[in-house]
C-alpha cells in the first residue's frame, strides 16, 4: 500500500487523526485519515482528472495544503516538482520558464503556466533539488518506486508506530522532511503540520501540547537544543530522536545519548542522500554509545562499499575510499533542462562523493568529501579534517577557499588581528603552508539554508 493511496490509507485508519494542523485557514484542527482522503480526493479534481502526464510545481511550505496537493499530483501521476515557497521570486520564474512548467499550485490555488504538452518519462514521479535555496537548475529525478522503496526501508529500522506523532521539523520540499510526511503516513502515524522554526515559542508549545513522540533534525538542530539544554525542554512523551543531513559532531552525539540513556529514549544517526531519495544508511541505536562518530550500515533493501581511485572495491577495514550505494531508493538521474525529464533510468549506483571508512563490524563512518578539497602548491587539502582540527581548539570554523587560497570563516563577533594571526599560524602549522595562502575572517553566524545546512555559496560570495 503505497502512503500516497489515501484510499487505502482512509480503510485502513479511518478516523485516526492523520494531520494537526497549526496554521491553515478553512481546515479544522485535526485531520482524520478519511477526511484525508475527501480531501485528496476534491484537489485531484480541482488539478484535473483528464489531463495528459504535466509537470506541476507546488511552492511548498509546512501546511496541510502542501500535503494534500502532494499526495493528489502522485495520484494523478503527474510529475512534480516541489520548490521551496521561499525562493526569491526571479529565480523561481527563471526556473519555471527553464523546464516549460505546466501548473503552478501554491496552497489550493492552482494555475495554468504552460499549455505545451511535455514528452515526460512515464517512471518520472518528483524532482528535488539538491541546493536549497540557490535556486539551481540542477534537479534530482526520482520515480515512484524510488519513493515507495526507501519508506518502506524506513519503517523497517526506525520503530515507528500507529500511535506516533511527529511534528515537522523540516521543510517538505527537503528530501529529509518529505521522508517523515511519507513513512508516518505509511504507517497510520498522527503529523503536526508545522510552520514554525524549532527555536521558536510557537513550535514547543505544539510540540508539548500534542505530546511529540519524535523528533527528527539536522545536526544544527540538535546543536541548539544542546545550547537550550534537553533537561529543561518538555521532551517527556518523545521516545527516540533521529538525525541525519550531516554530520553531528562526536561530543555532541554522546551528549544526546547520555540524555536518551538516562530518560528511557534512543538516538538514531542516520545518512542520506536526496540522490537516494532520502535515506542511506543508519546506526542501531545500541551502538550510538560506542560509535559516536558511525553512520552505520544500509538501510534494509540496500548495498553501501568503498571503491579507491581506479573504481576498485575496497575489502580491507580502515581503509579510506569513496563511499558507494545501490538500491530500488537510487534516483533516475539528475536533470538540467526540460529534455532530460524524458529519460528514464541513466544511474544505478550512487558515488556519494563522501568519503568513508568500514570498520571491523562493517559500520561506515564519513571522514570528508571529495569535493570538499582544495590544492595549496599542489597538496591537497581537505577542507573538513582542518574544520575538525579547529574544533579540537575550540574554534568554530567553516572553512572553504580554491587552489591556493584556504578561506576560513571564524564564528565570533569580532576579532582583532592578534587573534586571526594566531588562527593563522594554527592552521599553518597544521598544514605546513606558508600564511599568506590562508585568510582568517571574523562572522557572527553562519548562513543557513532553510534545511538548516551551512551556506556554502552565501559564504562564499563574503
Amino acid at each position: 500500500m503505497p502512503f500516497w493511496d489515501t484510499q487505502k490509507l482512509a480503510e485502513k485508519f479511518g478516523d485516526k487523526t492523520a494531520l494537526i494542523n497549526s496554521d491553515a485557514i478553512n481546515l479544522s484542527n485535526e485531520v482524520s485519515y478519511r477526511e484525508l482522503h475527501k480531501l485528496v480526493k476534491k484537489a485531484a479534481e480541482h488539478i484535473g482528472l483528464e489531463l495528459p502526464k504535466q509537470l506541476i510545481v507546488i511552492e511548498a511550505t509546512n501546511n496541510i495544503e502542501t500535503i494534500v496537493y502532494y499526495l493528489a499530483v502522485l495520484q494523478l501521476n503527474h510529475a512534480l516538482w516541489l520548490v521551496d515557497k521561499n525562493l526569491d521570486g526571479q529565480s523561481k520564474q527563471s526556473l519555471y520558464r527553464h523546464y516549460q512548467v505546466n501548473k503552478l499550485i501554491i496552497n489550493d490555488k492552482v494555475a495554468t503556466l504552460n499549455n505545451t504538452s511535455l514528452n515526460l518519462s512515464p517512471e518520472l514521479t518528483l524532482l528535488l533539488s539538491t541546493s536549497g535555496t540557490t535556486g539551481s537548475r540542477k534537479l534530482v529525478r526520482l520515480s515512484a518506486t524510488n519513493l515507495s522503496s526507501n519508506c518502506q526501508s524506513i519503517i523497517q529500522y526506525l520503530p515507528i508506530v500507529t500511535s506516533d506523532v511527529t511534528i515537522t521539523s523540516l521543510p517538505i520540499h527537503y528530501s529529509f522532511g518529505l521522508s517523515i510526511i511519507n513513512s508516518h503516513l505509511e504507517m497510520g502515524a498522527a503529523i503536526v503540520v508545522c510552520n514554525h522554526g524549532v527555536l521558536s515559542a510557537e513550535f514547543w508549545e505544539l510540540f508539548k501540547g500534542h505530546q511529540v513522540t519524535s523528533f527528527y533534525g539536522v545536526p544544527y538542530h540538535f546543536e541548539m537544543l544542546l545550547k537550550l539544554k534537553l533537561s529543561r525542554l518538555s521532551l517527556e512523551t518523545i521516545r527516540y530522536f533521529a538525525v541525519a543531513g550531516g554530520k553531528l559532531l562526536p561530543a555532541h552525539v554522546i551528549s544526546v545519548e547520555n540524555y536518551c540513556q538516562s530518560n528511557s529514549k534512543q538516538l538514531f544517526l542516520m545518512y542520506g542522500q536526496t540522490e537516494a531519495t532520502a535515506r542511506i544508511s543508519y546506526l542501531k541505536a545500541t551502538k550510538t554509545q560506542s560509535k559516536p562518530n558511525s553512520i552505520g550500515q544500509e538501510i534494509p533493501a540496500g548495498k553501501m562499499w568503498i571503491e579507491d581511485q581506479d573504481g576498485n572495491a575496497i575489502s580491507e577495514s580502515n581503509v579510506e575510499g569513496e563511499l558507494c550505494y545501490q538500491g530500488e531508493n537510487v534516483m533516475l538521474g539528475l536533470a538540467e533542462s526540460v529534455s532530460d525529464l524524458e529519460l528514464g533510468f541513466t544511474t544505478d549506483i550512487l558515488k556519494t562523493g563522501d568519503l568513508a571508512l568500514r570498520d571491523g563490524d562493517g559500520d561506515y563512518s564519513i571522514v570528508g568529501r571529495l569535493k570538499r578539497f582544495i590544492k595549496v602548491l599542489g597538496h591537497r587539502i581537505n577542507l573538513d579534517e582542518i574544520e575538525e582540527f579547529l574544533l579540537g581548539q575550540d574554534i568554530n570554523a567553516v572553512c572553504l577557499g580554491k587552489d591556493d587560497l584556504l578561506r576560513c570563516f571564524v564564528k565570533s563577533p569580532v576579532m582583532d588581528k592578534n587573534a586571526k594571526d594566531r588562527i593563522n599560524t594554527l592552521i599553518t602549522r597544521f598544514l605546513n603552508i606558508h600564511s599568506k595562502y590562508c585568510r582568517i575572517d571574523a562572522i557572527e553566524s553562519f548562513p543557513r539554508l532553510t534545511t538548516g545546512k551551512i551556506d556554502y555559496c552565501q559564504l562564499g560570495n563574503l
